[in-house]
């Protein structure tokens, strides 16, 4: 079909269709093969009401999706419209599950709403599970049930349990007598 193309009802497609022009589509649309639609403007295929794809879709260009909300998500998966990815603001994205925020991107953040859980890899010296994009070997990890290790370069450098602390590279005390004040060089710890 060429030029534009209103159809007003149900779409059904079992094989490939292709259109040259926009495709405006009021009802339901199932597509079980290819269908292709190109136009010169911005509004290319546009479907209101539901849509089943029984095939791949690929996209050139750009794709907008309505807002949604936390309990009505945009981007859903089949069987669980509650769960998925909305945007609640200008830009903004986040992610529900259940009806309810589990995770926000915002403004080169991530956040986690309280009494959800961020659960992160125990993670090892050379590869700590919490560490910077440019030094991979430095940063936290979990070196046993009940510590948290610091690392640098890939050693261990404090270990904190519930029973003690460790300092794996000695304890460097330059500057505690000008904290002092009093030019001591007695420590009692």
């Amino acid at each position: 079909m060429t030029g534009q193309t209103n159809i007003s009802g149900p779409l059904s497609s079992t094989s490939t269709t292709n259109f040259s022009g926009p495709l405006n589509v009021t009802g339901a649309t199932t597509l079980r093969d290819t269908l292709t639609a190109t136009g010169i403007n911005a509004n290319t295929l546009n479907v209101t009401g539901a849509s089943n794809l029984n095939s791949s879709l690929n996209v050139a260009g750009t794709t907008t999706f309505a807002t949604g909300t936390v309990t009505t998500p945009s981007l859903t998966f089949n069987g669980s419209t509650s769960s998925g990815i909305y945007s609640p603001t200008t830009d903004q994205v986040a992610v529900s599950a259940q009806g309810a925020q589990r995770m926000l991107f915002a403004s080169g953040s991530i956040s986690i709403p309280t009494g959800n859980v961020l659960a992160i890899p125990s993670g090892s010296a050379a590869s700590p599970s919490l560490t910077f994009a440019s030094d991979t070997n430095t940063g936290i990890y979990n070196s046993a049930a009940d510590e948290i290790t610091l690392v640098s370069n890939g050693a261990k450098r404090v270990e904190v349990s519930n029973n003690y602390t460790t300092l794996n590279n000695g304890l460097n005390l330059n500057s505690i007598p000008s904290m002092l004040g009093n030019g001591t060089t007695t420590y009692n710890f």
